[in-house]
């Protein structure tokens, strides 16, 4: 191979150039300046630093385009102005519908400060480690401008010190005094002034001091549904029953032939459509209005855990499909928060539980306001209210 000569400044050959620690000569129409360890070390901190923080900005920019997909027109809905306009019920509301289990009687800490209401009821508000939402799922068949019962109402609260989820139904058909409204069930108290008017009732009552709603259709439930693909679900043939009578007037008010997706009343488990899983979850027949709330939980349940298996693509469908049929009055900010830390928390575990629990309750005919309705009274309302608060904080209120 043919020797590299380097010249001296007077043109004088002065022999080939000697070779560098690596055994190669310099070229010298190309020189390089050699970088010392702590060079490279901090070129290649630059450049590290450099990807990460376009990572982060582009990790944030797709978390801000799914915060965008909320829907928060927060006053969408009609309001009833007195009992005589609430929605009628749709099907019958006899007591026959309940299985009774009673006799008929009469700067944030990490839990909250020990304050008792007047019943002695324990307070239930957020900490610096939990945040409580209360969702709303409205049975509405109109998508707009309908004055909806909310027939369905869960505390979503996250515990980051327990790192668990606890989903608790509240019962619709409880007797509540709705501020300015008289006494209604606590259904009534989101008709007659959304979800402001709920919360208040909520505080009135039973201590629970939330701020945060989110709400939906219940009809939605077939859009979300389809978007993870359907649900695998174990269902008995009573429950099959229920669920083709109800897919009667779903098929109806979606212009579905009638019969489409009925299945043979055989228990065993399913695999359903947005559809079905809507009929499913709307039946109270089978075993109660407590049955139908530990349906809608299952059904939460169930989704939660298919989202945990989703592709990105299968993701992005689900989100652009489900966060538009959300109306919240959480902001900006904190939507972006919980959707960043979202992977996070549905790692955590679920608990599932309802206020009252099926064994604490029984059933009566009551003169509200609205007229005699049957409905949902405690046996011992502040035990119940102690077992909730033990569930959300994971230690009894002292």
């Amino acid at each position: 191979m043919a020797e590299i000569y380097h010249a001296s400044p007077s043109g004088k050959n002065n022999g080939p150039a000697k070779k560098d620690a690596s055994g190669h000569r310099p070229d010298p129409k190309n020189p390089k300046k050699k970088l010392s360890p702590s060079g490279k070390f901090l070129v290649a901190l630059a450049i590290i630093a450099g990807v990460a923080l376009l990572l982060w900005g582009g990790y944030h920019l797709i978390i801000e385009f799914y915060n965008g997909k909320f829907n928060t027109n927060r006053n969408d809905t009609k309001v009833v102005t007195d009992a005589s306009q609430l929605p009628s019920e749709t099907v019958n509301e006899s007591l026959t519908h309940y299985a009774l289990s009673g006799t008929q009687t009469g700067d944030k800490p990490s839990v909250p400060d020990a304050q008792f209401n007047a019943e002695g009821l324990p307070l239930i508000t957020d900490t610096d480690t939990v945040m409580n939402i209360l969702l709303i799922g409205i049975d509405a068949r109109a998508k707009e401008n309908e004055a909806g019962l909310s027939d369905t109402m869960m505390i979503l609260s996250i515990n980051k010190s327990t790192k668990s989820i606890n989903l608790v139904s509240i019962e619709r058909d409880l007797v509540v005094k709705v501020p300015g409204k008289g006494y209604q069930k606590l259904n009534a108290a989101h008709a007659m002034g959304r979800p402001e008017l709920l919360l208040k009732t909520l505080k009135e009552n039973f201590n629970i001091d939330i701020h945060r709603w989110a709400r939906i259709n219940f009809f939605s439930f077939v859009d979300v549904v389809n978007a993870v693909g359907g649900l695998d679900v174990e269902m008995t043939a009573s429950e099959i029953h229920y669920m083709n009578f109800y897919l009667l007037e779903i098929n109806d008010l979606y212009k579905r032939a009638k019969g489409t997706d009925n299945l043979k009343e055989v228990a065993g488990t399913y695999h359903l459509n947005g559809y079905q899983t809507l009929a499913f979850c709307r039946n109270r027949y089978t075993d109660s209005d407590f049955g139908r709330m530990e349906r809608q939980r299952k059904v939460i349940d169930l989704i939660m855990q298919k989202a945990r298996r989703l592709n990105p693509v299968q993701l992005n469908t689900l989100l652009t499909t489900v966060l538009p049929l959300i109306t919240t009055n959480i902001e900006q900010g904190e939507r972006h928060d919980l959707l960043a830390a979202a992977p996070t928390y549905l790692g955590y575990t679920l608990n599932k539980s309802s206020v009252p629990e099926r064994d604490d309750w029984y059933g009566g005919n009551v003169e509200l306001d609205a007229g005699v309705r049957s409905v949902v009274l405690f046996k011992n309302k502040k035990q119940s209210f102690i077992k909730l608060y033990t569930m959300l904080y994971g230690v009894e209120p002292q």
